[in-house]
């Protein structure tokens, strides 16, 4: 999919300042992706690290989770004050410290303390948050450049951001993998988990460069900002619903794969983190392989036809997933499946979701859907995840274990997603009265 979508970029009709809008705005969408990867994929060790040997180790799930969700909480905060800090500054001394919040907030990751371990937790969650308020900024940041830019091409810039996130993901997981190579279990507990993060750094400073060589253009006028949530909501409102939890549930099987899955294999199975890191570089390279046969093979009308059987499919692999855990056998077999089920949902996302948006809006649409669906759907399912496994644990079935209850927790909560956005599915139409968008668009 990554040269899929490189390769419409470069076919389309684009001048080079179009060109270069929209690879400032990947690279930018590669760190962001990088970040989450990375984090999901450590947080196994920070758990074990900072929370080893505490009265609350037995949460150290939950609190990790929890500051994982600090992230995306925060950012629509950082969406808002953007448009604030542009209206009184020019948008290079913006940008500039946005970048920096984001290098200060990677690096005080890899720099949290092991102890005491109250400060290393509070350490994580202020920087997930912070990092969360400079990726909000960060994002509008993008999609304001794309939008002053691109003029009526902006909907090709989605191409961008899709293949920088895709790069983004690959290289954390690329990362985590070289890592479990390079360094002994012991070394990586040691010290091995914080090399991402100040990875994580150098790109920053690397993207901070290139965007003072590319000599962004200053604007002067006030930012115009893209059309409000609830005008597109009032405009368009069964496909904003079915966008939303449909992006939610493709940001809740990115969550699946690279967070959930290594914390129930390292804890319910008590697998060695390198085993974990191959599994989850052999899911991501299926996940990739799947998003570009889908591009080649099958054409963009037929994406709405395919999404119900995806999403039936998507159920069983979960179970058999769940199924593999519990006698362990077949796991590697069973991430290849719902590594290829993430890979096409994340093409179908991105297609059903433009088709249902008119051109005039695509871009502020499908941005507001996708990061409604992130925050407040993917983000939620996590926190109840973690509550209904407490819950049931502590309440129903206190014999059981609690890894087993949080397995199958996770396998019913993704499936009753699943459910209601294939009953959506059926229920929702395409967009084709344009009158109605002509008067949201002259206001």
């Amino acid at each position: 999919m990554i040269w899929r979508e490189i390769r419409a970029i470069l076919q389309s009709e684009l001048n080079h300042i179009e060109r270069k809008a929209i690879f400032l705005a990947a690279i930018g969408s590669m760190l962001e992706y990088y970040d989450f990867v990375i984090f999901g994929l450590m947080a196994i060790y920070i758990s074990h690290q900072i929370l080893a040997g505490t009265f609350i180790h037995s949460l150290a799930g939950s609190v990790i989770f929890g500051a994982f969700f600090f992230g995306y909480l925060f950012r629509p905060l950082g969406m808002k004050q953007y448009t604030d800090w542009y209206n009184h500054g020019s948008s290079q001394k913006i940008n500039n410290r946005i970048i920096m919040l984001l290098f200060f907030a990677t690096i005080a990751i890899g720099l949290a303390p092991q102890k005491p371990f109250v400060v290393g937790i509070i350490t994580i969650i202020l920087a997930r948050s912070l990092q969360g308020f400079a990726r909000g900024a960060e994002a509008q940041s993008e999609f304001g450049y794309l939008y002053r830019n691109l003029e009526q091409k902006r909907s090709i810039a989605v191409f961008g951001l899709i293949a920088g996130a895709e790069c983004g993901v690959l290289f954390g997981v690329l990362i985590n993998d070289i890592l479990n190579l390079s360094y002994t279990p012991a070394q990586m507990n040691d010290f091995g988990w914080r090399i991402p993060f100040f990875i994580g750094g150098i790109m920053c400073g690397l993207i901070y460069l290139l965007r003072r060589l590319s000599r962004i253009k200053e604007y002067n006028q006030t930012i115009q900002p893209m059309i409000p949530f609830y005008k597109i909501f009032t405009m368009f409102r069964g496909q904003v619903l079915f966008a939303i939890l449909l992006s939610g549930l493709r940001a809740s099987l990115a969550w699946l794969l690279l967070l959930l899955i290594p914390f129930i294999l390292s804890h319910k199975l008590h697998c060695s983190y390198r085993y974990i890191g191959h599994l989850m570089l052999l899911s991501t390279l299926s996940s990739i392989v799947s998003s570009f046969l889908l591009l080649r093979y099958v054409k963009t009308r037929h994406s709405r036809a395919i999404l119900p059987p995806v999403l039936i499919i998507n159920i069983l692999a979960l179970w058999l997933f769940g199924l593999s855990i519990s006698y362990n056998h077949h796991i590697a077999t069973s991430l290849v499946i719902l590594g290829l089920i993430a890979g096409v949902v994340a093409v179908l996302v991105v297609r059903i979701l433009t088709g249902f948006f008119p051109s005039s809006t695509r871009l502020s649409s499908v941005t507001l859907c996708y990061n409604f669906g992130h925050t407040i759907v993917s983000g939620g399912i996590l926190l109840l995840i973690v509550l209904l496994t407490a819950l049931t644990h502590s309440l129903i079935l206190p014999d059981i274990d609690a890894n087993t209850i949080f397995l199958y927790t996770t396998i019913s909560t993704f499936s009753i997603l699943t459910i209601i956005v294939l009953f959506l599915s059926r229920k929702v139409k395409y967009f084709t009265d344009y009158m109605l968008l002509n008067k949201y668009v002259k206001t």
